[in-house]
This record gives structure tokens, sequence and C-alpha cells, in this order.
């Protein structure tokens, strides 16, 4: 099972699954994390210990699907802010 809870037009990742693993091999990876030194996946500041953090999966209708949404407060490369959306590949 890829999500734990669906509605209408959010879900939430069921962590360990294959979507989970999927998600966050693709924001490793995704150019915003380019310029991340160690583990892409978190991308934790070095200072503050700010990392990548799941928000939740939502419909896009802009987007044509469902997409993961992921935040940073306080990204190492940047030193901001930022948010990630990665296209789902399951869908709920």
């Amino acid at each position: 099972m890829n999500y734990e809870h669906v509605n209408n037009s959010i879900a939430f990742l069921a962590m360990g699954s294959d979507e989970w693993d999927r998600a966050w091999t693709a924001l490793a990876r995704d150019t915003v994390n380019r310029k991340v030194a160690g583990d892409r996946r978190t991308a934790t500041h070095p200072e503050t210990g700010e990392c990548w953090q799941y928000m939740g999966t939502h419909y896009m209708r802009s987007h044509g699907g469902w997409v993961h949404d992921f935040r940073h407060r306080m990204h190492p490369a940047y030193g901001e802010r930022l948010v990630c959306q990665i296209d789902a590949y399951y869908t709920p």
C-alpha cells in the first residue's frame, strides 16, 4: 500500500512504501539539490539542522496529476526556504 490516507484531493504516503522511496529518490536527484554536499535526500543544513520534509500529496489540476510536496526551511545551498514538487508515479 503506497498511501495511508486519501480523500478527494489530498493523500499521504505510507512510510517505507515503494512510492515513498521513489519520491525521496526523485527529490534527491532534482536540480534543486544539485549543489548539496552529502545526503541529498535530506539536504541537512549544517548550522540549523533543517532538512527536507514531506508535506503530503495533492492533485494539481494545472499539472494534470498528483504531486508530492516537499519543503525545506533553510536549504544549505540557497540559505532560504524552498518548496519542491515531485510527480507521483502511483496515484491514490
